[in-house]
Protein backbone atom coordinates (compact mmCIF):
# COMPACT_ATOMS: atom_id res chain seq x y z
CA UNK A 1 0.00 0.00 0.00
CA UNK A 2 1.37 3.38 -0.96
CA UNK A 3 1.89 5.70 1.99
CA UNK A 4 0.42 9.15 1.91
CA UNK A 5 2.88 12.01 2.45
CA UNK A 6 1.41 14.64 4.73
CA UNK A 7 3.03 18.09 4.70
CA UNK A 8 3.16 19.43 8.26
CA UNK A 9 5.55 22.33 7.52
CA UNK A 10 4.51 25.50 9.25
CA UNK A 11 3.82 28.61 7.19
CA UNK A 12 6.91 30.54 6.23
CA UNK A 13 5.84 33.52 8.37
CA UNK A 14 5.62 31.38 11.53
CA UNK A 15 9.15 30.07 10.94
CA UNK A 16 10.53 33.57 10.62
CA UNK A 17 8.65 34.67 13.73
CA UNK A 18 10.15 31.79 15.70
CA UNK A 19 13.62 32.69 14.46
CA UNK A 20 13.22 36.34 15.42
CA UNK A 21 11.83 35.51 18.89
CA UNK A 22 14.62 33.07 19.66
CA UNK A 23 17.38 35.34 18.41
CA UNK A 24 16.00 38.36 20.31
CA UNK A 25 15.80 36.48 23.59
CA UNK A 26 19.24 34.95 23.17
CA UNK A 27 20.70 38.38 22.44
CA UNK A 28 18.96 39.84 25.49
CA UNK A 29 20.30 37.08 27.73
CA UNK A 30 23.86 37.41 26.41
CA UNK A 31 24.09 41.21 26.78
CA UNK A 32 22.52 41.63 30.24
CA UNK A 33 24.88 42.92 32.93
CA UNK A 34 25.35 39.95 35.31
CA UNK A 35 25.67 42.10 38.46
CA UNK A 36 24.25 45.14 40.25
CA UNK A 37 25.72 47.55 42.79
CA UNK A 38 23.38 47.20 45.78
CA UNK A 39 25.10 48.82 48.77
CA UNK A 40 28.01 50.92 50.04
CA UNK A 41 29.73 50.53 53.41
CA UNK A 42 31.28 53.87 54.29
CA UNK A 43 34.32 53.99 56.61
CA UNK A 44 35.33 57.54 55.70
CA UNK A 45 34.25 58.70 59.14
CA UNK A 46 37.53 57.25 60.43
CA UNK A 47 39.39 60.30 59.09
CA UNK A 48 36.79 62.98 59.86
CA UNK A 49 38.67 64.34 62.88
CA UNK A 50 42.02 64.58 61.12
CA UNK A 51 43.46 67.84 59.72
CA UNK A 52 43.82 68.53 56.04
CA UNK A 53 45.10 66.95 53.81
CA UNK A 54 44.66 63.62 55.64
CA UNK A 55 40.92 64.24 55.95
CA UNK A 56 40.48 64.81 52.19
CA UNK A 57 42.88 62.03 51.19
CA UNK A 58 42.42 58.96 53.44
CA UNK A 59 45.15 57.11 51.54
CA UNK A 60 47.66 59.34 53.32
CA UNK A 61 46.63 57.59 56.54
CA UNK A 62 45.24 54.18 55.62
CA UNK A 63 43.32 52.48 52.83
CA UNK A 64 41.73 49.13 52.14
CA UNK A 65 43.75 46.71 50.01
CA UNK A 66 42.83 43.03 50.36
CA UNK A 67 39.44 41.69 51.53
CA UNK A 68 38.58 38.18 52.76
CA UNK A 69 35.93 36.31 54.73
CA UNK A 70 36.80 33.77 57.40
CA UNK A 71 34.49 30.84 58.14
CA UNK A 72 32.74 32.63 61.02
CA UNK A 73 31.44 35.25 58.57
CA UNK A 74 33.91 37.97 59.58
CA UNK A 75 35.03 40.28 56.80
CA UNK A 76 38.71 41.17 57.13
CA UNK A 77 40.55 43.98 55.35
CA UNK A 78 44.28 44.43 55.00
CA UNK A 79 45.26 48.07 55.49
CA UNK A 80 48.03 49.46 53.35
CA UNK A 81 50.86 51.54 54.74
CA UNK A 82 50.75 55.31 54.55
CA UNK A 83 53.56 57.01 52.57
CA UNK A 84 55.93 56.70 55.56
CA UNK A 85 55.02 53.07 56.14
CA UNK A 86 54.14 53.64 59.79
CA UNK A 87 50.85 51.74 59.83
CA UNK A 88 49.85 48.35 58.41
CA UNK A 89 46.94 46.49 59.98
CA UNK A 90 44.32 43.81 59.57
CA UNK A 91 40.82 45.00 60.44
CA UNK A 92 37.80 42.80 61.26
CA UNK A 93 34.79 44.69 59.96
CA UNK A 94 31.08 44.62 60.60
CA UNK A 95 29.32 44.41 57.22
CA UNK A 96 26.10 45.86 58.63
CA UNK A 97 27.11 48.65 61.03
CA UNK A 98 30.37 49.90 59.44
CA UNK A 99 32.32 49.26 62.62
CA UNK A 100 35.93 48.11 63.01
CA UNK A 101 35.65 45.32 65.58
CA UNK A 102 39.28 44.26 65.82
CA UNK A 103 42.69 45.57 64.74
CA UNK A 104 45.79 43.39 64.41
CA UNK A 105 49.07 45.16 63.61
CA UNK A 106 51.12 43.76 60.73
CA UNK A 107 54.64 43.78 62.13
CA UNK A 108 55.80 40.69 60.27
CA UNK A 109 58.83 42.16 58.51
CA UNK A 110 60.44 44.62 60.90
CA UNK A 111 62.67 46.55 60.38
CA UNK A 112 61.85 46.54 56.63
CA UNK A 113 58.10 46.53 57.35
CA UNK A 114 57.67 50.10 56.17
CA UNK A 115 58.46 48.93 52.64
CA UNK A 116 55.98 46.06 52.72
CA UNK A 117 52.40 46.25 51.55
CA UNK A 118 49.80 43.58 52.50
CA UNK A 119 47.87 43.87 49.26
CA UNK A 120 46.62 40.28 48.96
CA UNK A 121 44.27 38.63 51.45
CA UNK A 122 42.49 35.27 51.33
CA UNK A 123 40.42 33.28 53.81
CA UNK A 124 41.00 29.58 54.46
CA UNK A 125 38.65 28.44 57.23
CA UNK A 126 39.56 30.60 60.23
CA UNK A 127 42.98 31.40 58.76
CA UNK A 128 44.04 34.49 56.82
CA UNK A 129 46.56 34.20 53.99
CA UNK A 130 48.51 37.38 53.26
CA UNK A 131 50.43 38.41 50.16
CA UNK A 132 53.10 40.96 51.08
CA UNK A 133 54.33 43.11 48.20
CA UNK A 134 57.89 44.49 48.34
CA UNK A 135 57.81 46.28 44.97
CA UNK A 136 58.79 49.60 46.62
CA UNK A 137 61.87 48.03 48.14
CA UNK A 138 62.86 46.40 44.84
CA UNK A 139 62.48 49.78 43.13
CA UNK A 140 65.19 51.11 45.45
CA UNK A 141 67.57 48.48 44.08
CA UNK A 142 67.35 45.80 46.77
CA UNK A 143 66.77 42.24 45.55
CA UNK A 144 63.90 40.96 47.70
CA UNK A 145 61.01 38.65 46.89
CA UNK A 146 57.36 39.11 47.66
CA UNK A 147 56.15 36.86 50.48
CA UNK A 148 53.08 34.75 51.20
CA UNK A 149 52.32 33.96 54.82
CA UNK A 150 49.38 32.88 56.97
CA UNK A 151 48.12 33.37 60.50
CA UNK A 152 44.98 32.46 62.43
CA UNK A 153 43.50 35.37 64.43
CA UNK A 154 43.30 34.40 68.09
CA UNK A 155 45.63 31.42 67.61
CA UNK A 156 48.78 32.58 65.82
CA UNK A 157 50.04 36.06 64.93
CA UNK A 158 51.98 37.98 62.27
CA UNK A 159 55.10 37.61 64.43
CA UNK A 160 54.57 33.83 64.74
CA UNK A 161 52.79 32.86 61.50
CA UNK A 162 51.45 29.43 60.55
CA UNK A 163 53.72 29.33 57.49
CA UNK A 164 55.74 31.60 55.18
CA UNK A 165 56.66 31.15 51.51
CA UNK A 166 58.88 33.30 49.32
CA UNK A 167 57.46 34.28 45.93
CA UNK A 168 60.24 35.19 43.44
CA UNK A 169 59.51 37.98 40.98
CA UNK A 170 60.45 35.58 38.17
CA UNK A 171 57.40 33.50 39.13
CA UNK A 172 55.01 36.32 40.06
CA UNK A 173 55.89 39.92 39.30
CA UNK A 174 54.14 41.96 42.00
CA UNK A 175 51.60 39.92 43.97
CA UNK A 176 48.21 41.69 44.17
CA UNK A 177 45.46 39.19 45.08
CA UNK A 178 44.95 35.78 46.68
CA UNK A 179 42.17 33.19 46.85
CA UNK A 180 41.71 29.56 47.89
CA UNK A 181 39.75 27.00 45.86
CA UNK A 182 39.79 23.21 45.72
CA UNK A 183 42.61 22.89 48.24
CA UNK A 184 44.88 25.17 46.22
CA UNK A 185 46.05 28.74 46.71
CA UNK A 186 45.82 31.10 43.76
CA UNK A 187 47.68 34.40 43.45
CA UNK A 188 47.23 37.20 40.91
CA UNK A 189 50.37 38.92 39.65
CA UNK A 190 49.85 42.48 38.45
CA UNK A 191 52.80 43.26 36.20
CA UNK A 192 53.07 39.99 34.26
CA UNK A 193 49.28 39.49 34.18
CA UNK A 194 49.19 35.88 35.37
CA UNK A 195 47.37 33.80 37.95
CA UNK A 196 49.54 31.14 39.55
CA UNK A 197 48.51 28.01 41.43
CA UNK A 198 50.36 27.16 44.65
CA UNK A 199 50.27 24.14 46.95
CA UNK A 200 49.57 25.70 50.38
CA UNK A 201 51.27 22.77 52.14
CA UNK A 202 54.62 22.95 50.36
CA UNK A 203 54.61 26.34 48.65
CA UNK A 204 55.34 24.64 45.33
CA UNK A 205 54.14 26.56 42.28
CA UNK A 206 52.03 24.57 39.83
CA UNK A 207 50.00 25.83 36.89
CA UNK A 208 50.17 29.34 35.49
CA UNK A 209 47.29 31.05 33.72
CA UNK A 210 48.28 34.07 31.60
CA UNK A 211 45.67 36.81 31.16
CA UNK A 212 46.20 39.76 28.87
CA UNK A 213 45.72 42.43 31.54
CA UNK A 214 47.19 43.97 34.67
CA UNK A 215 45.61 42.05 37.53
CA UNK A 216 44.55 43.23 40.98
CA UNK A 217 42.26 41.51 43.52
CA UNK A 218 41.37 37.81 43.40
CA UNK A 219 38.57 35.73 44.94
CA UNK A 220 36.92 32.32 44.48
CA UNK A 221 33.20 31.97 43.77
CA UNK A 222 30.99 29.18 45.12
CA UNK A 223 31.51 26.98 42.05
CA UNK A 224 35.30 27.21 42.17
CA UNK A 225 35.64 29.80 39.43
CA UNK A 226 37.91 32.75 40.15
CA UNK A 227 36.94 36.40 40.20
CA UNK A 228 39.86 38.63 39.25
CA UNK A 229 40.20 42.41 39.03
CA UNK A 230 41.24 43.68 35.60
CA UNK A 231 43.05 46.97 36.18
CA UNK A 232 43.66 47.54 32.46
CA UNK A 233 39.98 47.61 31.51
CA UNK A 234 38.21 48.33 34.84
CA UNK A 235 36.40 45.00 34.82
CA UNK A 236 35.90 41.96 36.97
CA UNK A 237 36.77 38.81 35.07
CA UNK A 238 35.31 35.38 35.80
CA UNK A 239 38.04 32.82 35.14
CA UNK A 240 37.04 29.17 34.79
CA UNK A 241 39.83 26.96 36.13
CA UNK A 242 38.54 23.84 34.33
CA UNK A 243 38.31 25.58 30.95
CA UNK A 244 41.38 27.74 31.71
CA UNK A 245 39.76 30.80 30.20
CA UNK A 246 37.69 33.88 31.01
CA UNK A 247 34.02 33.00 30.58
CA UNK A 248 32.31 36.19 31.78
CA UNK A 249 33.03 39.73 32.94
CA UNK A 250 31.44 42.59 34.88
CA UNK A 251 31.93 46.07 33.46
CA UNK A 252 32.61 48.40 36.40
CA UNK A 253 32.11 51.53 34.31
CA UNK A 254 28.48 50.57 33.70
CA UNK A 255 27.92 50.23 37.47
CA UNK A 256 29.68 53.46 38.50
CA UNK A 257 29.67 55.91 35.59
CA UNK A 258 26.87 58.15 34.37
CA UNK A 259 23.47 59.26 35.65
CA UNK A 260 21.93 55.88 34.80
CA UNK A 261 24.49 53.92 36.85
CA UNK A 262 23.77 52.03 40.07
CA UNK A 263 26.25 54.26 41.90
CA UNK A 264 24.41 57.43 40.89
CA UNK A 265 21.13 55.85 41.97
CA UNK A 266 22.55 55.10 45.45
CA UNK A 267 24.57 58.29 46.05
CA UNK A 268 23.01 60.91 43.77
CA UNK A 269 26.29 61.97 42.16
CA UNK A 270 29.00 60.72 39.82
CA UNK A 271 31.77 58.49 41.16
CA UNK A 272 34.89 60.64 41.57
CA UNK A 273 37.82 59.87 43.87
CA UNK A 274 41.20 61.57 44.19
CA UNK A 275 43.61 59.23 45.95
CA UNK A 276 46.48 61.63 46.77
CA UNK A 277 46.96 65.37 46.12
CA UNK A 278 49.52 64.78 43.36
CA UNK A 279 47.10 62.71 41.26
CA UNK A 280 43.97 63.56 39.30
CA UNK A 281 40.46 62.29 39.89
CA UNK A 282 39.42 58.73 39.08
CA UNK A 283 36.00 58.31 37.52
CA UNK A 284 36.06 54.49 37.48
CA UNK A 285 37.18 52.51 40.55
CA UNK A 286 39.97 49.95 40.52
CA UNK A 287 39.13 46.49 41.95
CA UNK A 288 41.89 46.18 44.57
CA UNK A 289 40.24 44.05 47.25
CA UNK A 290 37.71 41.30 46.50
CA UNK A 291 35.69 39.07 48.81
CA UNK A 292 32.63 36.93 48.11
CA UNK A 293 29.85 35.50 50.28
CA UNK A 294 26.24 34.39 49.68
CA UNK A 295 25.95 35.71 46.15
CA UNK A 296 27.48 39.12 46.91
CA UNK A 297 30.88 40.48 45.89
CA UNK A 298 32.54 42.93 48.28
CA UNK A 299 35.04 45.26 46.64
CA UNK A 300 37.52 47.82 47.97
CA UNK A 301 39.22 50.46 45.85
CA UNK A 302 42.42 52.43 46.11
CA UNK A 303 42.16 55.39 48.48
CA UNK A 304 38.38 55.22 48.89
CA UNK A 305 37.75 53.82 52.41
CA UNK A 306 34.43 52.41 51.24
CA UNK A 307 33.42 48.84 50.48
CA UNK A 308 30.96 48.23 47.66
CA UNK A 309 28.49 45.34 47.66
CA UNK A 310 27.79 43.94 44.20
CA UNK A 311 25.09 41.29 43.93
CA UNK A 312 25.40 38.68 41.22
CA UNK A 313 22.11 38.67 39.34
CA UNK A 314 20.11 35.45 39.26
CA UNK A 315 17.80 35.25 36.22
CA UNK A 316 14.12 35.84 37.01
CA UNK A 317 11.87 32.76 36.54
CA UNK A 318 10.08 34.47 33.65
CA UNK A 319 13.41 35.14 31.95
CA UNK A 320 14.41 31.51 32.31
CA UNK A 321 11.06 30.38 30.86
CA UNK A 322 11.31 32.78 27.92
CA UNK A 323 14.87 31.74 27.19
CA UNK A 324 13.80 28.09 27.31
CA UNK A 325 10.98 28.81 24.85
CA UNK A 326 13.44 30.59 22.59
CA UNK A 327 15.74 27.59 22.56
CA UNK A 328 12.80 25.26 21.86
CA UNK A 329 11.76 27.49 18.97
CA UNK A 330 15.26 27.36 17.53
CA UNK A 331 15.39 23.59 17.91
CA UNK A 332 12.00 23.23 16.20
CA UNK A 333 13.03 25.50 13.33
CA UNK A 334 16.23 23.59 12.66
CA UNK A 335 14.40 20.25 12.96
CA UNK A 336 11.85 21.29 10.33
CA UNK A 337 14.63 22.45 8.03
Amino acid sequence: MERLAINVDAPRGVLWLARLLACALLALASTAQPAALTGIQNYRYLVNGLPSPEREFPALVHEFEGLAFTEDGSLWASIAADPLGTRRDFWRLDVRDNVVYQVIADTRFEPTARFANPVALAGEGSRLIVGENFAALRASGLAINDVLWAFTPGVSSPELPDWTFSLPATECDEVEGAATAGGKLYVSCQTDGTIIEIDPQSGQIGKKFPLDAQLLGLEALDDGRLLVGDYSNHRLLVFDLALQQVTDSIDLASLFTGPDSDYFRLVGEEYLVQVVPSEGFRSVPDPDGLAYRDGTIYMAFDGDLRIFAIALRVPEPTTVVLLGLALLCLAWVFRRR
